[in-house]
């Protein structure tokens, strides 16, 4: 005789706030007493009315565990997410334990502490690179930090670092040449977003 499979949602479960225009992880877990967990295949569903009715996200999925998912422009907060594990024979579900919202990006925030303008650094000499950052909904440890500099004005910029963490300072090797019309640029992208944040000033 033929089992059901079992199904648990991980994530989404409840209680986040996702952006539209965000890749959400869809993480789930699937197996099957009667064969390997492979044989699963996997059918994803959202609800933006608590589970009075779905709209499916895909199907025919091989059982990987996770799925990334565009978030809709569907504002709610009233958002559920289904899993459906099917073994050929028997289909088991698994739904968010409690709603999630949908909501519009919230435009993270950046500031140049310094170098701000004003300052004379060595050539080829380290300096420290401060700022501040957040992100309205998301935790500030998610922005990943860009750097670049300019040499007249704004004219041209260069790149020096991205990718980074948001750890509020970093370690700048200047480069080796003189001018009066320096500037830096920090980029702060929250995954969806990007904004930026110049030297007020020139520095030397």
């Amino acid at each position: 005789d033929s089992t059901p499979p079992d199904v648990t949602l991980i994530a989404p479960d409840g209680g986040e706030t996702l952006s539209i225009g965000y890749s959400e992880a869809i993480l789930y877990t699937a197996s099957d007493p009667d064969s390997g967990p492979q044989d699963l295949t996997i059918a994803i569903d959202y609800s933006t009315n608590g589970g009075s009715s779905w709209t499916s996200i895909a199907s025919g999925l091989d059982n990987f565990g996770s799925y990334d998912w565009t978030v809709p422009d569907e504002p709610t907060t009233q958002g559920r997410i289904r899993v459906r594990a099917s073994d050929g024979e028997d289909e088991t579900e698994a739904i968010s334990a409690s709603n999630f919202s949908i909501a519009a990006n919230v435009i993270p925030t950046v500031e140049l502490l310094s170098p701000n303008g004003g300052e004379t650094l060595a050539a080829n000499a380290t300096t420290m690179v401060t700022w501040t950052a957040s992100d309205g909904d998301a935790g500030p440890q998610e922005l990943q930090i860009s750097f670049e500099y300019s040499t007249n004005g704004g004219s041209s910029w260069f790149p020096i670092e991205s990718g980074l963490a948001n750890t509020g300072s970093v370690s700048w090797v200047t480069p080796d040449l003189t001018t009066t019309q320096a500037l830096l640029r920090i980029s702060a992208w929250d995954g969806s977003a990007t904004v930026t944040d110049d030297s007020d000033a020139f520095f030397s």
